[in-house]
């Protein structure tokens, strides 16, 4: 997470579910990211089902486009699991702080989430 203000946060974010994209009800579920520091989240997005455009063999999804002023380019899928590749440009990060943080992805009605521990390293908030 690059946090230089003024509306030019970076924000890139890694992650792996053990359930494949048919065992998450993917596609056909709008996907919900958000990290939080405790309080209200400073990050969210929503990707609505419609825009997650499936690869050939059905087996990755992808996003890639504006929301909210962002751009955003959400990338998820695997053959035995799932592989989560968000990357976002253009935010307001300044509410995220360093110490404990909680990311969370919702899938339909699917809630998963993980935590840890921001630090901060410059202008930049970096995991682990």
């Amino acid at each position: 997470m690059r946090r230089p203000g003024g509306g030019h946060d970076k924000l890139t974010l890694k992650g792996r579910i053990l359930l494949t994209l048919a065992q998450l009800g993917l596609p056909g579920q709008d996907v919900t990211v958000s990290l939080t520091n405790g309080g209200p989240p400073f990050f969210s997005i929503t990707v609505p089902a419609s825009a997650l455009v499936p690869n050939g063999s059905g087996t990755k999804l992808a996003f890639r486009g504006t929301i909210g002023g962002a751009l955003v380019r959400l990338r998820l899928g695997g053959r035995t699991r799932t592989d989560v590749s968000l990357s976002a440009r253009d935010l307001n990060l300044g509410a995220a702080a360093a110490g404990p943080f909680t990311s969370a992805i919702d899938i339909g009605t699917l809630e998963l989430s993980a935590g840890g521990t921001l630090r901060a390293v410059g202008t930049r908030l970096v995991f682990p």
